[in-house]
């Protein structure tokens, strides 16, 4: 029921708002971060601009940005600039399609270098092994997600999965390769507050991340971001 406007909306939106709602006062584009530092604005400038029609897919290389994902720094700086207006906690929509959502959706492959070079007993043992540890850690991921609702397709293979949370949360979002390994994070496809006066939306398959609000937030955000951002329209094709 929360996120039934959200739905409807984008399935009527076409360019930035069919990927984030329109009827909000503000936008932003909060750009992905590059490999080995380097800046969007010196690599391709145009993402900074305010979206042209007369250009194709924008990238510089494809290589460079992390698509989908925001990044933790981001995320982190982010959830803080927005923490003040989440007084009543978050709504969050992550895609059902990332593979470590689900059991046997996604596999573990090991290296064994045995003193007889490798012995398929080994190595069996090993890869067992491994899925195991695998199994064990995700296993919580799992069961976390299996009673949450699942929207209807939102384009394109984009069915969301939907739970509700502090906004800190958002930083709890990922899954552990194996025990004791780091969370690998990921951030939500959506967040929002109960009362809509904002929205974040990441697609799986952009390099950047969209931001729609109020304009005081908007810009309280983008001067607390460690990440390069630019307003853009709703109308932008980007």
């Amino acid at each position: 029921e929360h996120a039934r406007w959200v739905v409807e909306a984008l399935v009527h939106g076409d360019g930035v708002t069919g990927i984030v709602p329109g009827g909000f006062e503000a936008y932003a584009r909060i750009l992905h971060p590059l490999a080995d530092g380097q800046r969007w604005a010196d690599v391709a400038p145009m993402f900074l601009g305010p979206g042209d029609a007369s250009y194709d897919w924008p990238y510089a290389d494809p290589l460079l940005a992390v698509e989908g994902n925001l990044g933790e720094e981001a995320v982190d700086a982010l959830a803080d600039a927005l923490t003040p207006w989440a007084p009543d906690g978050c709504h969050f929509g992550l895609w059902d399609g990332w593979g470590w959502l689900h059991a046997g959706s996604s596999l573990v492959f090991v290296a064994v270098e045995t003193d007889d070079g490798e012995d398929s007993e080994t190595v069996a043992r090993a890869q067992a092994e491994a899925e195991r540890h695998h199994d064990e850690a995700t296993r919580g991921v799992w069961s976390f997600v299996e009673p949450c609702p699942l929207t209807d397709d939102v384009g394109g293979g984009r069915p969301m999965l939907l739970f509700d949370g502090p906004i800190g949360a958002v930083r709890t979002i990922g899954y552990h390769l194996v025990d004791n390994a780091p969370l690998s994070r990921q951030s939500p496809q959506w967040w929002w507050p109960p009362d809509r006066s904002w929205f974040v939306a990441t697609e799986i398959d952009y390099p950047w991340t969209y931001l729609a609000g109020p304009e005081a937030l908007v810009g309280e955000v983008l001067a607390a971001l460690p990440t390069e951002s630019t307003r853009i329209s709703p109308t932008a094709r980007w």
